[in-house]
């Protein structure tokens, strides 16, 4: 195909494409004006059925649950994915990556660099874990607060470069750890469906509505999804930061 109808086609779908968000936006309706039954639904009774205070939770990890498993392994394969592309590139590859800033340790970095790198991934990681495990009680979850814990890998290669990341999360460590999570959430199933006739039915003491340890199943399959979105990104991170290595003497990187 010439590039003069490359270019007809691309001006022809996207005019199509125009024209349906437009009609979208047609149909919309007023500001403030809610049309969904179901939600109304939830708000009203989860708090019974539930005894929990977070209808949105109630809906991913209760009354949707099995739509958030199908979400949690998107992210499992685009992660598994990019591993696999990333790596079979850097094997096939021969020209040497290029030098990134900072892999040589602490001669790159000043004190400041690595004092607020360091009180970084402790906020970071407190604040995560805060979001990721108190779905049932305010707004966070697995996937929101694991996303932010993952942020500690970023931080320790920032602040203290390459080889500080792959001694505390080598891939070896991370990628099992994010397999036990995503097959925790298929277990919940399994057990529950033993249990209670019912795939993801939840089956354990609901308890009081406002405390931690209440609306069953909910925190122990939101736990598998924070265990799985950690781990996952962790993945992710090294991989990135496998792509910018350069090798050097031993004798002239400087242990961080």
């Amino acid at each position: 195909m010439s590039p003069r109808a490359r270019g007809v086609l691309a001006a022809i779908s996207g005019l199509a494409l125009l024209l349906v968000v437009l009609a979208g936006f047609a149909k919309l309706p007023d500001f403030g004006v809610y049309l969904g039954p179901y939600g109304t639904l939830v708000d009203e009774l989860a708090p019974i059925q539930r005894k929990i205070p977070n209808a949105i939770t109630a809906v991913n990890f209760d009354y949707r649950g099995l739509d958030t498993m199908g979400e949690e392994f998107i992210l499992f394969a685009a992660v598994a994915g990019l591993t696999l592309v990333l790596r079979k590139d850097r094997r096939d590859t021969t020209d040497a990556p290029l030098p990134s800033a900072g892999l040589r340790g602490r001669a790159d970095r000043s004190d400041a660099i690595r004092a607020f790198g360091l009180a970084g991934i402790a906020v970071t990681i407190a604040f995560g874990v805060y979001v990721a495990i108190h779905p049932h009680l305010t707004p966070g979850g697995g996937f929101q607060g694991g996303t932010i814990t993952s942020g500690f890998a970023a931080l320790i290669f920032l602040a203290l470069g390459y080889r500080p990341l792959k001694r505390y999360a080598p891939h070896q460590r991370t990628e099992p750890i994010e397999a036990i999570g995503a097959a925790g959430y298929v277990l919940v199933g399994v057990a529950t469906l033993a249990a209670a006739g019912a795939f993801l039915a939840n089956c354990l003491p609901l308890g009081a509505s406002g405390e931690f340890f209440s609306t069953g199943t909910i925190p122990v399959i939101n736990l598998c999804v924070a265990v799985e979105v950690v781990a996952g990104f962790v993945v992710v991170f090294g991989e990135f930061a496998d792509e910018t290595r350069f090798e050097v003497d031993d004798e002239a990187e400087v242990e961080p």
